[in-house]
């Protein structure tokens, strides 16, 4: 920042990088309370995705994926 000095950063999470706990704690409420889940263009590689996708399976959501390649969570979506 010009007038600060402190290094600006976008409000996204980096590979590797930790979820803010209360966007964690958001997404984890949005899937319980949805009907099924949709999950487009993510490899599930980073937990915080990929437990998303395990809570609605243990739930007993309807589950799909849209991705270009195999996925972490491939082995959870019914064919």
């Amino acid at each position: 920042c010009s007038l600060c000095g402190g290094v600006l950063m976008p409000d996204v999470v980096f590979f590797g990088g930790a979820l803010k706990p209360e966007v964690r704690d958001a997404a984890q409420r949005r899937v319980e309370e949805a009907g099924r889940l949709l999950v487009i263009g993510s490899s599930c590689q980073v937990f915080s995705a990929f437990r998303l996708v395990q809570a609605a399976q243990r739930a007993g959501k309807p589950l799909a994926m849209v991705n270009i390649g195999p996925t972490r969570a491939d082995p959870l979506i019914p064919e």
